[in-house]
């Protein structure tokens, strides 16, 4: 936001035009930008100041001259006032009129060229911003496991970048999409190795932004390779969704290259899924093709369905009648160091998203007993349960139980 006018900035990659050897994702960082130029209302070409004029920006400005888009020209690496307008001068050749010396590294100048967008009206002043009510769906996995070509699909079209070589998504990349009259926001992430692999650099930084997108997604999309099975790291992203308590579907992608499919194979895959991930065996599983577009479509009714479980509220009495069945379906454990049958008094929901049950009782080791009835009775995608004694100041908080463990 900027003096009361709200926009958004999109960043795009250096574009080439000359498509030469090894350079791999040359056209397809170039088709991206292009979208962006579709989309925007201004846009700004930005220059080194220090290194001056080039070959390239000529070819660059010609190139938006011929968009029918008004051009603001941003020259960077303008940290000297002294300086400024002799490093702004050579870039008069463009024709755009204002030239805006900046300083992205102390943001020296960005307000001038920003004041500059708004007087000539390219942004409306908008003083009520309405609610966001958008559902976020993070897609993460491991390199190369296709999600973004699974992200195009689910969106409809390239707004991600799609290679063979693992690493090719270096930041996490966000679009919106309407299903059901309602707004998802599709969260594409960078591959996250294993810790150890990582080395500190721009790999770091992307493993790290794709674990935020997991603590701000409502539903995880944990895309799996399955001509390669389930890996260590796998289990690790299933561990990390579960701690944060966010719902999780379980794809399994490249199902058009699996040989000798059978129709039992469907539901041994679902079985396999759920005995090397215990910590989500809760989540639904799919198996689809991001490149045939197989059961594609399905990911977000499921999505849909996750998303409403996830939210879900329960009236204390009907959690309480649900104790009371629990109760006479199977009597708690008994306390060991008193002797004493475990009890349950009162339960009621406190919060949403996860769903949380406060649980009062005399002993924490009713857990697993009602956690499992609790799974059953609600099918709850992720349910975290407070449990507090009447005895003792004690308070946990514990994640679902293993439906198989029953």
């Amino acid at each position: 936001m900027w003096d009361a006018h709200y926009f958004q900035v999109v960043d795009t990659g250096g574009i080439l035009f000359d498509d030469k050897a090894g350079e791999v994702f040359a056209k397809h960082i170039r088709m991206q930008a292009e979208i962006a130029l579709k989309e925007c209302s201004v846009a700004m070409l930005v220059v080194d100041g220090q290194e001056g004029i080039t070959n390239l920006d000529l070819e660059i400005a010609r190139y938006l001259r011929k968009q029918a888009k008004p051009v603001y020209v941003a020259v960077n690496k303008c940290e000297s006032h002294m300086k400024s307008n002799e490093q702004t001068l050579p870039f008069r050749k463009f024709g755009f009129g204002a030239l805006f010396p900046v300083s992205g590294l102390h943001g020296s100048g960005l307000g001038d060229i920003l004041d500059a967008i708004i007087e000539d009206g390219h942004l409306p002043k908008i003083t009520k911003v309405a609610k966001e009510n958008v559902t976020n769906v993070a897609l993460v996995g491991r390199p190369n496991a296709g999600k973004s070509s699974l992200f195009n699909r689910l969106y409809g079209g390239e707004r991600s970048i799609v290679s063979e070589l693992p690493g090719t998504t270096r930041d996490s990349v966000d679009a919106v999409l309407t299903w059901n009259e309602s707004l998802y926001r599709i969260i594409d992430t960078a591959g996250i190795r294993k810790k150890s692999k990582i080395p500190h650099g721009s790999e770091y930084l992307m493993v790290n932004r794709a674990l935020k997108a997991i603590k701000r997604a409502d539903v995880c999309l944990l895309v799996i390779d399955a001509p390669e099975g389930i890996k260590e790291q796998d289990r690790i992203l299933s561990n990390t969704i579960a701690a944060e308590g966010r719902a999780c579907i379980i794809v399994l992608n490249k199902w058009d290259v699996i040989p000798n499919k059978d129709g039992s194979m469907y539901h041994q895959g679902v079985e396999y899924v759920h005995e090397a991930l215990p910590r989500i065996a809760w989540a639904d599983v799919i198996m689809v093709s991001a490149k045939t577009g197989q059961r594609c479509l399905k990911i977000m009714e499921m999505v849909e369905k996750a998303k409403e479980s996830h939210r879900r509220r329960y009236s204390t009495s009907v959690i309480n009648q649900v104790l009371k069945d629990a109760l006479l379906w199977q009597s708690p454990p008994t306390i060991t160091s008193q002797h004493a049958m475990g009890r349950i008094y009162y339960a009621t929901q406190t919060s949403t998203a996860p769903p949380s049950i406060s649980l009062f009782c005399n002993s924490p080791l009713v857990r697993i007993f009602l956690s499992i009835f609790l799974f059953l009775s609600f099918n709850l995608l992720l349910c975290e349960i407070h449990l507090i004694t009447l005895l003792i100041d004690y308070c946990c908080t514990l994640p679902s139980a293993d439906p198989r463990f029953i």
